[in-house]
């Protein structure tokens, strides 16, 4: 349940305050977890009526408490939930980029796009701000990201890869799947990547740490 300690007019005006807190803990959740292991449900919501009107009824300054349904679960045989919640987001702004990149990644981890198309386009979004020069490198410099992280990207998902994954027919004619400590390491990229997009949109003059080679799994 949240209590708002600011009074507002309406639910909805209330509620684009709570959805934003709410997707943002849900997004960090995911990445940080797994998709879809935190979920809110909108319930109901009480309105207190501060100052009524006694001559026309009309509602002049009102105290809104939302209730939401909280799904903590863990996809596995059955539905299993959690002892506690998941931490709350940190800094971490929802962009239009950071949405796109979500969407994909969470299609991913629901077996509707492959790792290497997913992880090909969401270096492409972070490489889209810069249209001349070496875009790659700009990407890396704004989101404070070692240059080989956004290279090792590049190298596997769009050289490795199966007949079923490969997301293009390789130039020597023979595929190369990638090994299962490859597939960790792309997948781990990819949520790092992504929480760096919300923490840097969230603040981009922030003195963000560089995300090295050091803070993802071991490729071999």
């Amino acid at each position: 349940m949240f209590k708002l300690k600011t009074h507002f007019p309406t639910v909805e005006k209330a509620r684009a305050i709570t959805d934003n807190f709410i997707n943002r803990w849900e997004i960090v959740t995911g990445l940080q977890q797994n998709p879809g292991d935190l979920r809110f449900i909108y319930a109901s919501a009480d309105i207190i009526d501060l100052e009524p009107d006694e001559f026309d009824g009309v509602t002049s300054n009102l105290n809104v408490t939302l209730s939401d349904v909280v799904l903590v679960s863990e996809a596995v045989t059955i539905q299993i939930g959690r002892g506690e919640y998941p931490s709350l987001p940190p800094d971490f702004a929802i962009s239009p980029d950071l949405e796109v990149l979500y969407q994909r990644y969470k299609a991913f981890r629901e077996n509707r796009e492959s790792l290497t198309s997913m992880a090909y386009f969401c270096l492409t979004v972070l490489e889209h701000r810069f249209t001349r020069g070496r875009k790659r490198k700009e990407a890396a410099n704004l989101y404070k990201i070692e240059d080989k992280i956004l290279d090792m990207i590049g190298q596997l998902s769009s050289r490795k890869g199966a007949v079923s994954d490969a997301r293009k027919y390789p130039e020597s004619g023979s595929f190369s799947p990638m090994s299962s400590q490859e597939r960790t390491w792309l997948d781990a990229a990819i949520k790092r990547l992504i929480l760096r997009v919300g923490e840097h949109d969230f603040d981009p003059s922030a003195d963000l740490p560089i995300i090295t080679m050091d803070d993802l799994p071991p490729l071999r």
